[in-house]
């Protein structure tokens, strides 16, 4: 399911990089208005994609990483969605939506890891007895790399953010600013 979303989410972000660019140039046409608005309607159905991998996960309850990740994500995507919404392609838009396909590559590569280990496990056919436990989604050790990966993108965001509403005045941004300081 994550797969999924991760090759969808590149598509709204390489998307939005082409508004951009064209927004740039001049003014948007009600073409480009209308795309810029079905990339929120997609943003917005990735998440609910998300909001069910999130169920499965909680219902599973092997990890506890995951579940706060992906509820991570959703929050992403919802600050995604409402800057398309406002018709906003910009830099921090874009960056927000690399942010989304960073954490989504991480957490797919995190559960071919598992899945690998599973497998391998499995044909091992459990000698040494002192391994990680098999019904666990990923290890401890995977989990915590995820948790590092996400402060290190929460630290860069927080730079972005600070460079951007330094050169804005608007409540948005400042309101945005404190947004990434509550992660």
């Amino acid at each position: 399911r994550f797969l999924e979303i991760l090759q969808r989410e590149r598509i709204v972000k390489e998307q939005t990089v082409t508004l951009e660019k064209l927004k740039e140039k001049s003014e948007w046409t009600r073409s480009e208005i209308i795309k810029c608005s079905l990339l929120m309607h997609e943003q917005i159905a990735l998440k609910e994609l998300v909001v069910r991998a999130e169920d499965i996960l909680v219902e599973d309850a092997s990890t506890i990483v995951f579940p706060d990740i992906v509820n991570q994500l959703k929050e992403d995507m919802t600050f995604v969605s409402d800057y398309l919404k406002s018709e906003k392609t910009n830099k921090i838009t874009q960056a927000m939506e690399s942010e989304i396909i960073q954490t989504l590559e991480e957490m797919v590569e995190a559960l071919q890891k598992a899945r690998e280990e599973a497998k391998k496990d499995a044909q091992e056919g459990g000698e040494g007895g002192g391994g990680s436990n098999p019904k666990q989604l990923v290890s401890k050790s995977q989990e915590l790399k995820l948790l590092r990966k996400m402060q290190l993108r929460v630290n860069q965001m927080t730079k972005l953010f600070t460079a951007e509403s330094k050169n804005s005045d608007l409540p948005d941004s400042k309101k945005d600013l404190k947004r990434i300081y509550d992660k």
